[in-house]
């Protein structure tokens, strides 16, 4: 069975790494295949190429999506407003991941689609058990449509 895909928009290095240790430390990396792009225009292009969005039985979708709201050419509420937009990528579950504890933002990203909105914390071991927590909902209890 092909491994679930988990994007991850984010363009702070640091953080990648993050998060690629994360899912090293828990072994999530055994289940799911994390897909990293910096930028929303990255994300943007993957999303509208990638075979895994297309109806297959070759190709796992992406699971659900983590999104920085602080990036580069195309910010994450510019990408979030472009992924509910398309029939392709509207229905692909978006988590805001992010630094942001301003009210307005979370406001934004509710309105924009997002099914979720979780504040970075700043502690790695609590880093690590936040992405944990995320993945286990949105990539193991959450269902998916396969289209």
């Amino acid at each position: 069975m092909e491994k679930k895909k988990i994007m991850l928009v984010e363009d702070n290095l640091d953080d990648i790494l993050l998060v690629q240790r994360a899912f090293s430390k828990t072994k999530l990396s055994d289940k799911y295949d994390l897909i990293v792009t910096q930028d929303g225009y990255e994300a943007m292009r993957y999303l509208e190429n990638d075979g895994s969005q297309k109806k297959s039985t070759d190709h796992a979708p992406i699971a659900f999506l983590l999104l920085d709201l602080n990036l580069p050419r195309m910010n994450g509420f510019e990408i979030l407003e472009w992924i509910r937009s398309h029939e392709k990528t509207k229905l692909i579950p978006v988590v805001i991941f992010t630094s942001s504890k301003e009210e307005q933002d979370i406001i934004k990203s509710y309105i924009s689609g997002a099914n979720g909105y979780v504040r970075k914390p700043i502690d790695s071991g609590k880093f690590t058990t936040v992405l944990q927590d995320i993945v286990t909902f949105w990539g193991d209890v959450n269902e998916i449509p396969m289209k």
